[in-house]
């Protein structure tokens, strides 16, 4: 019996994002400039992110915008990641997110070769990264449980069939 394909959406998002941000930071091949402890992410924050490591969940997550969506560049990047600026007794209004770090990410995610420019000058998902294969049915039997299920299943499409160049 064959089983169908497993894609990114059949998965819960933030495990998924969770999973590819240790999977990248474990493999070292993400560039992570140097000033990502000492800025705030947009304009609306007060803060600086408390995460050491928001640098690979944001290129994680990017990576799987740019998988479900496709097509998109800096500019919305910067809306997604954007929120409310609140002006103390003047009503709030939305600001973007910041503009270096969303063109820092995409450039790394570029020199991993997860991403690509189109002739139009957005970025795609790379065709090697589209393909998701799923697991065996051993593998299904020896991992019952759903909420393990889906923890491994994660971790087995990110080592044999998203990304098997940055096994290498």
């Amino acid at each position: 019996m064959k089983m169908p394909s497993v894609t990114v959406q059949d998965v819960n998002q933030q495990e998924f994002v969770r999973a590819l941000s240790a999977f990248l930071r474990k493999s070292g091949k993400l560039k992570v400039p140097e000033w990502v402890d000492t800025v705030k992410l947009a304009r609306h924050k007060e803060l600086a992110p408390c995460d050491d490591n928001w640098f690979y969940t944001r290129a994680a997550s990017t990576a799987r915008h740019l998988y479900l969506r496709g097509g998109v560049g800096v500019g919305s990047m910067i809306k997604i990641y954007g929120g409310r600026q609140r002006n103390g007794v003047c009503p709030a209004h939305f600001s973007v997110g910041s503009r270096n770090v969303a063109r820092k990410v995409l450039q790394a995610l570029e020199g991993l070769k997860m991403v690509e420019k189109d002739p139009s000058g957005s970025l795609q998902q790379t065709r090697s990264s589209e393909v998701y294969k799923a697991p065996s049915e051993e593998w299904i039997q020896r991992n019952s449980r759903q909420s393990e299920m889906q923890l491994c299943l994660t971790a087995y499409l990110l080592k044999s069939a998203c990304f098997p160049y940055l096994l290498r």
